[in-house]
């Protein structure tokens, strides 16, 4: 599809992409004894692709291609993972999960563990280990430069994941899990020489030359407290401290995009029962978040100036080192379901975004005011619906 800036411009982006994807996926499930179950799998995953990419360096120049691939590829995953009951209170899970990559024969080999000891009736600790990786969008392996691919060769981005589970059980209906983990990434797709790397990726494409040499580190600790549905309620808080770093291929290491630093949720719902019979049920529900402000890089204005089309140029020796004001998002939902002989009728109502949070989208240079300013857009909707079920 061609966009244009205007109806009397040439074209500054065209752009086709096609995915599809087949998925086969087969596992078998043997009881050895009482203490020992196996689960052994593989998932065949076969991607097919017709993409084009072709952008405008500068407004009013001919188009050149960014990335460009059309055919098919697969990615080959098989695993085993043995549940082994050691007694009464300590139970082990073993695995081993392979991958390969056929586009360009990258090849992984995955160790998992976890051991669980339920300490008593109330209270359980759990530690796990694994090594995880994961393949690009199929877009990133057709970057070309030059009429060259210069990406095709990147391998498995790799993270090793260890993490210790504290569980206490309350009461019946009450239940608290303090979590804390740590994230070791390595073999990240960044750019030579630069700030950039693959896990900030936000865009639609890419059209960086990449190599597998960053890093990124998180950590941190998940708190749950939660009741569950009793009388008609229940509800839950969720709190997550934490810090996410990644370095580029400038070796540096900055905060991720996505490096928010804490994020707070309560839930709490409630229902009803009505009706002459108490066979209807009216439902509310509310979730409430708080959280750490969106990360942006400081605007090099200088350079956003001196651009021929007035583009946002970032100080990229200091990525993503601002942040903006916490955020408060609420969300809500209230349902009245009226439960028949043979049907049901459900009316509903739902509300996503109801304080009217702004999302940040990058800056941008503001034709009126000649000023380079953040640019924001919210989404918030309200959604009523009714449902008949037979």
């Amino acid at each position: 599809d061609f966009y244009d800036m205007d109806l009397n411009s040439t074209p500054w982006l065209n752009y086709k992409g096609d995915y599809t994807n087949f998925i086969l996926t087969s596992s078998f499930d043997k009881k050895y004894s009482a203490r020992h179950t196996n689960k052994t799998g593989f998932t065949v995953t076969n991607m097919r692709y017709d993409m084009q990419l072709q952008l405008v360096p500068i407004d009013a120049q001919p188009l050149e291609t960014v990335s460009k691939g059309k055919g098919e590829t697969n990615l080959l995953s098989a695993y085993t993972s043995s549940a082994i009951k050691l007694n009464d209170r300590l139970d082990a899970t073993i695995g081993l999960n392979g991958q390969f990559f056929t586009l360009n024969n990258s090849w992984t080999i995955e160790p998992r563990a976890a051991l669980k000891w339920q300490m008593s009736s109330k209270n359980s600790l759990a530690i796990a280990y694994g090594l995880h990786s994961r393949t690009e969008r199929t877009d990133v392996y057709f970057v070309q430069q030059n009429g060259k691919q210069v990406n095709k060769d990147l391998g498995f981005t790799k993270s090793h994941h260890a993490s210790i589970s504290f569980n206490h059980k309350l009461s019946d209906d009450m239940n608290v899990r303090i979590e804390p983990y740590f994230q070791y990434l390595y073999d990240v797709p960044v750019m030579a020489d630069s700030s950039y790397s693959i896990l900030n990726r936000d865009q639609i494409y890419i059209q960086e030359a990449l190599v597998s040499k960053g890093k990124g580190m998180n950590y941190g600790v998940d708190l749950t407290f939660e009741k569950y549905m009793t009388r008609g309620l229940y509800y839950m808080v969720t709190a997550s401290l934490f810090n996410s770093r990644y370095a580029g291929g400038d070796g540096v290491w900055h905060n991720t995009r996505f490096n928010r630093n804490f994020i707070v949720n309560g839930l709490i719902g409630k229902e009803w029962m009505l009706g002459r019979n108490k066979q209807n049920v009216l439902s509310v529900n509310l979730k409430l978040t708080v959280q750490g402000g969106d990360r942006y890089s400081p605007v090099d204005e200088q350079a956003s100036m001196a651009h021929p089309d007035k583009e946002t140029q970032y100080d990229e020796t200091r990525a993503f080192s601002k942040q903006f004001s916490p955020i408060f998002i609420a969300n809500y939902s209230v349902s009245y379901r009226m439960n028949m002989k043979n049907t049901a009728h459900e009316f509903a109502i739902k509300g996503v975004n109801a304080t009217g949070y702004k999302e940040y989208y990058g800056h941008e240079y503001n034709l009126q005011t000649g000023v380079i300013e953040p640019r924001r857009g919210k989404t918030s909707l309200i959604n009523a619906s009714y449902k008949l079920n037979f």
